[in-house]
């Protein structure tokens, strides 16, 4: 399994492209074949819904990749902030208060 997140970006946009391709084809085969059109004209119209939908899926596909993007930044930068939190918080508990020199009080002579 990759772990390239362009990879991963690249194989989602692929998959709902080619899903929604094939649910477009496969409903136009079933309708045409409903309807009882000729089987030239079934296979043009499922044809042209495998286009349509696969064209759809793929701007599908980059807007899901977007937003999949854009939620593993926010998660990066929360998860950042919470580690520059505990650092900050071990080093002020670690930090011990530098001793102060009391002067020695002066007898009065």
């Amino acid at each position: 399994m990759s772990t390239n997140p362009h990879e991963t970006q690249c194989s989602m946009r692929r998959l709902s492209a080619s899903t929604m391709a094939l649910a477009g084809f496969v409903v136009a085969l079933l309708a045409g074949m409903q309807a009882e059109n000729t089987t030239s004209r079934v296979i043009v119209t499922a044809l042209v819904a495998l286009v349509a939908c696969h064209i759809a899926g793929t701007i599908l596909g980059m807007v899901i990749e977007r937003v999949l993007n854009e939620h593993r930044l926010a998660v990066s930068n929360e998860y950042q902030q919470e580690q520059q939190a505990q650092e900050e918080s071990s080093v002020e508990d670690s930090v011990v208060p530098e001793a102060t020199e009391v002067e020695p009080e002066k007898k009065a002579a």
